[in-house]
């Protein structure tokens, strides 16, 4: 076997007779380690110590060629360990770390760098988040020539980037058009000299935000309108007309890789369509229960036209949007404790997202533990669930608690380590079917438990649940045309008449993140099933505490690991 230089010397740092326990935990540490050379800047996001040096990748083929060859050794070291002789921790960083290890490497098929484009989480959208953790972190070495090199590296990423695509486009790789043409906006947002990248400066010492007004004008600016020129001119005219992946190289293989990138499971597509079918009907039927419980309503009709009338009227203003979110964040983080073992003393700052990044996004969390157990709630103020306080109130409990801050919290706090610091791979979070699955069963877990002040989300819950894979699946292996699937999306809000063009942002989101999507209804079915199943096993020895415990404690692991986990929780009361 022919382990990377990386693995051989983190090896060597370890005892002379390392323990299988020890080299998992050295393997990891390389991988983190590998993962800040590769990708620094969504590396810092995630709590990874990058070094003020290098602010961004290169954006080059070799780099990306270089890092799936050093995770393909890593995985052979990995794989070389027999995992029942570890230890807990080391056993949830094994299982954390391989599903990483295989989901990359499965992604290769994709070939995801020859088409990066990405209007909802391309890299120029994590910058000025990115940038602000760098400068913290540089402290007082923070100067006027570390400014001008991180404007240098990332007019140089840029370039970069454009040479990549040219070469994805010759090899039948690219971006939907619609996707290119709003990432040229933003870049053209960016670059505008009132953007909120110019004003990052603003707060500096005078030296610092001269430099920083002259690395945007020198560098950055012109490099994003550049980029912007060239995806509208040389770009957009040669790239997908179609959203579906279907269309790409080997497309039907990049769509299993990217499910299985985003549930930690091989579904064959057909499977899981199926899986769809009956979680929309399992949902219809608890819909008319709580709609039976709470209004009193037999009929789907009505049901479903009450649904419709919610969350109408005159939108919030933005003033008030903020006030609710934070009001909302506070509460449901005491509120849902009980839910939870004890955990140390949290903080959610709140944050506005700059109009160049509202296109896309309606709100997103991020774990911060640099200085604690805190988070970042950053929101849309313009995003339709924002504007009226039912629908704010359920992205929150989504966003925070009992949703992704929590989760956060419990994966940092307890890790599979018991109360000592958890190994930092598992609270970087890339299996969605975990980390939204999580948060998505949050939403009806606070309905349940009452920990919301609009009773009807729980409706509203179940009248949408499922209906996204069938429509998902069906679109990106081609059997539904984008104006069928955008038409069963508007069916699917209760807005079927409306224009197509209403549907544009799932349909980019489909094509863009093709796996992802699914991931939401999957996971969050997955850990309603597992509570129930629970609930129903243990009867009066089920506990919440314990059960959020075992699901959250080792990080993102694939769901057969909380199964089993689950199944062993069960075994021993019995």
């Amino acid at each position: 076997m022919s382990v990377s230089i990386a693995v051989a010397a983190t090896l060597a740092l370890t005892l002379s007779n390392p323990t299988a326990d020890d080299t998992v935990m050295s393997i990891a540490d390389s991988w983190i380690d590998g993962f800040a050379r590769f990708d620094p800047l969504e590396a810092r996001l995630w709590g990874v110590e990058t070094g003020t040096d290098r602010l961004i990748g290169t954006g080059r083929i070799e780099a990306v060629t270089r890092w799936r060859d050093d995770q393909r050794d890593l995985l052979a070291a990995l794989s070389d360990i027999d995992i029942d002789t570890l230890g807990a921790p080391a056993r949830a960083v094994y299982v954390n770390l391989r599903n990483k290890l295989e989901v990359n490497l499965a992604l290769e098929t994709c070939h995801r760098e020859l088409w990066s484009l990405n209007h909802a989480g391309g890299w120029h959208l994590n910058l000025m988040n990115s940038l602000g953790i760098a400068a913290d972190a540089a402290g007082a070495n923070l100067d006027a020539d570390l400014i001008l090199t991180w404007g240098a590296q990332i007019a140089e990423y840029i370039r970069s980037e454009q040479s990549v695509l040219l070469a994805g486009l010759d090899e039948g790789y690219s971006a939907p058009q619609s996707v290119s043409a709003l990432v040229a906006s933003q870049f053209e947002s960016f670059a505008a000299e009132d953007s909120a990248l110019w004003s990052l400066g603003d707060d500096l010492p005078a030296p610092l935000a001269t430099a920083w007004r002259e690395a945007m004008a020198s560098d950055i600016a012109p490099a994003m309108t550049a980029h912007a020129r060239f995806i509208r001119e040389d770009y957009m005219p040669r790239a997908r007309e179609s959203a579906s992946v279907a269309t790409l190289p080997n497309g039907e293989a990049c769509y299993a890789a990217s499910l299985f990138q985003h549930t930690g499971i091989r579904f064959d597509p057909a499977e899981l369509r199926a899986l769809g079918d009956d979680m929309s009907e399992t949902a219809r039927t608890r819909m008319m229960q709580a709609a039976s419980a709470l209004w009193g309503l037999t009929s789907e009709d009505d049901v479903r036209a009450r649904v419709a009338a919610l969350d109408t009227g005159a939108p919030l203003p933005q003033e008030t949007i903020i006030a609710n979110a934070q009001a909302d964040t506070e509460r449901l983080i005491q509120a849902s404790a009980r839910l939870f073992p004890d955990l140390p003393t949290q903080q959610v700052n709140l944050s506005v997202y700059p109009p160049e990044q509202r296109q896309a996004t309606a709100a997103s969390y991020r774990p911060d533990f640099s200085a604690g157990y805190n988070g970042t709630y950053s929101l849309n103020p313009e995003e339709g669930r924002f504007l009226h306080a039912r629908s704010s109130e359920q992205v929150t409990a989504h966003e925070i608690a009992p949703g992704h801050h929590s989760q956060a919290m419990m994966g940092a706090f307890f890790g599979g380590l018991g109360e000592d610091a958890a190994h930092q791979i598992l609270t970087i979070g890339f299996n969605n079917a975990f980390v939204e699955g999580w948060a998505h069963y949050a939403e009806i877990l606070a309905a349940e438990e009452g920990l919301l002040q609009h009773p009807e989300t729980e409706i509203v819950f179940w009248s949408e649940f499922g209906d996204t894979i069938p429509i998902a699946v069906d679109f990106n292996t081609g059997v539904a045309t984008a104006e069928e699937t955008a038409r069963r999306a508007l069916a699917r809000r209760g807005t079927p008449d409306a224009d197509l063009s209403a549907a544009d942002n799932v349909l980019n989101w489909l094509g863009i993140m093709p796996g992802q999507i699914v991931s939401y209804e999957l996971g969050a079915d997955f850990f309603y099933r597992q509570r129930n199943r629970a609930r129903e096993a243990l009867g009066e020895d089920f506990d919440y505490p314990t059960f959020h415990r075992l699901v959250l404690e080792e990080g993102s692991v694939p769901l057969w690991r909380i199964e089993e986990k689950i199944d062993a929780w069960i075994d021993n009361a019995r």
